[in-house]
């Protein structure tokens, strides 16, 4: 019943991180299985730039990208302005009420003379802001990189212990195969035989939880590496929403 619980479990987990229909991935689950006597590859790093391909790096580098962008508008705003029409006076040099524009022909030079403390009020927030994200999108980059290294580690270590739990398995097959000759012998007790078989049980068992724990721990780098996320098919997105 535990072990029920447990793949029911796991099939749950695997239709939320896959997306597919609960019946395709029980069907799926219930094809053909790998051997586990097979050992399982272990992988010894992955590329920097695979960091690009986790949404909540890509979603906090695009936030810098908007905070910096935020900081220069705020900025300019605080700059003269110039702009050029197409009509050219003689003595055409005029001034706005405010004195904050002046025209000579077709030149028009706005400067923000009005208001200046609430626009460098806003520079500034824009600045804070920026700094902000600059220091969420350097803590995204700390975790990504700290959950890819952590699936790593346990993934090296999985491989070792599977490794030693099939030798182990393989080890007390053997015992198992002579208890039973010098059982059929006459040699060995009923006790003894039975003994032999539940610790080749146990050791069987030890070599299936290590498979199912390399197999939770392949999901988890996955996951880490961001789970399939394409950014190029999220800019496209992004560029067919409307505006």
């Amino acid at each position: 019943a535990r072990q029920r619980q447990q793949c029911d479990t796991q099939t749950k987990a695997l239709v939320v991180l896959t997306g597919l229909p609960e019946a395709e991935v029980r069907a799926a689950a219930d094809g053909p299985q790998a051997d586990a006597s097979v050992p399982w590859p272990a992988l010894p790093a992955v590329p920097a730039t695979a960091l690009r391909q986790r949404p909540d790096v890509w979603q906090a580098q695009f936030a810098l990208v908007a905070a910096a962008d935020s900081v220069g508008i705020a900025q300019a705003q605080l700059l003269p302005s110039l702009s050029l029409s197409a009509n050219w006076l003689r003595h055409d040099v005029r001034a706005g009420a405010d004195f904050t524009t002046w025209s000579i022909g077709p030149l028009a030079v706005s400067v923000p003379l009005v208001g200046r403390d609430a626009l460098r009020a806003r520079a500034d927030a824009a600045q804070v802001g920026f700094e902000a994200a600059q220091v969420a999108y350097e803590a995204t980059l700390r975790r990504a990189v700290g959950e890819v290294e952590q699936a790593l580690v346990a993934q090296a270590a999985l491989h070792e212990r599977q490794r030693a739990s099939a030798l182990a398995a393989d080890s007390l097959r053997e015992v198992l195969s002579a208890t039973e000759q010098r059982f059929k012998a006459g040699l060995a007790s009923l006790g003894e035989l039975e003994d032999a078989r539940r610790q080749w049980l146990g050791a069987q068992s030890a070599l299936v939880g290590v498979r199912l724990a390399q197999l939770d721990t392949a999901v988890t780098l996955y996951v880490a590496l961001g789970g399939g996320f394409d950014p190029a098919q999220a800019q496209d997105l992004n560029r067919e929403l409307p505006r």
